[in-house]
């Protein structure tokens, strides 16, 4: 799967252009204890082919911490712009089917689509008399979620969202 997915990638990009990335990160790694924090952040990502921007520079950041036998995974992402053609959409596609192929057919499968949610909570707008509503995905043993969902009625998501094996994570970062 990974060695057509390489190949697929090569002769995209041999045949229409052939683009560059330029970044500034910095990642972190903190272990006291039974307690582990890493972090790492990308900033001013972009990606530049033949002259032209193809992604305009935008930062993320992803935090993992596990202390007393809690774990939180944040991740932030700025807004992201990008300036495609039909042709890089092609390839953006084609990557993130091929990443998803590999990711459910491991032996082990890493993620898993939830479409069961416990509410949380629920507000209205008193000026608008809209309602939103908070959800949290019930996913099965095992799995992690990465967060919450909102909707603006007051009814559970209609879609389903990605929860994580936590077992496929290395035994030290549990």
């Amino acid at each position: 799967m990974l060695e057509s997915l390489l190949s697929s990638l090569t002769s995209f990009y041999m045949q229409d252009w052939m683009p560059s990335a330029v970044l500034s990160s910095s990642p972190l790694l903190v272990l006291k204890g039974d307690t582990v924090e890493m972090s790492a952040n990308a900033l001013g990502l972009t990606m530049e082919s033949n002259g032209i921007r193809l992604l305009q520079p935008f930062d993320t950041s992803v935090k993992f911490s596990n202390a007393s036998g809690k774990t939180n995974i944040h991740v932030a992402v700025s807004d992201i712009f990008m300036n495609i053609s039909f042709s890089a959409l092609r390839l953006f596609i084609a990557v993130e089917e091929d990443v998803l192929k590999f990711l459910r057919m491991s032996s082990r499968k890493m993620t898993f689509d939830c479409s069961e949610f416990d509410k949380l909570g629920s507000f209205k707008n008193t000026h608008s008399n809209q309602t939103y509503a908070f959800w949290r995905p019930h996913e099965p043993p095992s799995f992690a979620i990465l967060g919450d969902y909102l909707t603006t009625i007051d009814k559970p998501p209609t879609k389903g969202v990605h929860v994580v094996n936590v077992k496929n994570l290395p035994k030290d970062m549990l």
